[in-house]
């Protein structure tokens, strides 16, 4: 496993929990566990 996959996996993960976020935020429809 290289580093590379990690750098592009927690990328992703920020992303997503930004989209996240924002979707919560603005239409707060997302089922929050």
């Amino acid at each position: 496993m290289s580093t590379g996959w990690l750098i592009v996996w927690s990328l992703v993960g920020a992303a997503q929990a930004q989209r996240a976020a924002r979707s919560i935020a603005d239409h707060d429809e997302v089922d929050r566990p």
